[in-house]
């Protein structure tokens, strides 16, 4: 990502949370636009969760308002986690419902999905994801195998 120096907020929040502070807590930032807050949480969490594990489970949750601001944050995830083997997710209502939850989760018998994976459970596809909050709500609702249970991790974004 071409980065030389972290911003104030970054370093802060990984001081926090990985660094010297490194402790499992809830944390509030309240930070300009443009200030590097989605590299402030996004370093944490991909550090957090790493290694990758062949078991995927839904670990973190960054919810925020807009579909554009949610492209914007999968490309920074996307930058620093896939390297890393853990997969991104992304559910912004562009397609449908059946179409994203195909990209979110192995449905039994599906054909690609994990072989220790029986044909009557669920597996999820992603160990992040990034949706805004009526599609998270349609699938915590509509989609069968999507869950929330092994969450570790969640980053609640507003625009100000």
């Amino acid at each position: 990502m071409e980065i030389s120096k972290l911003f104030p907020v970054q370093v802060a929040l990984w001081q926090e949370t990985v660094g010297p502070g490194n402790f499992e807590r809830d944390l509030c930032v309240n930070s300009p636009t443009g200030s590097g807050k989605t590299l402030a949480y996004a370093l944490p969490i991909v550090q957090k969760l790493l290694p990758a594990s062949a078991f995927k489970c839904l670990r973190a949750l960054v919810v925020v308002p807009t579909r554009d601001l949610a492209l914007q944050v999968k490309q920074v995830f996307d930058a620093i986690a896939l390297p890393l083997g853990l997969r991104v997710g992304l559910a912004v209502g562009q397609s449908s419902v059946a179409d994203e939850i195909s990209s979110l989760v192995y449905l039994p018998g599906e054909e690609e999905g994990p072989e220790f994976l029986s044909p009557f459970w669920f597996q999820s596809k992603v160990d992040i994801l990034v949706a805004t909050p009526g599609r998270l709500v349609d699938h915590v609702h509509l989609s069968r195998g999507f869950t929330l249970k092994h969450l570790r991790y969640l980053v609640s974004s507003e625009i100000s």
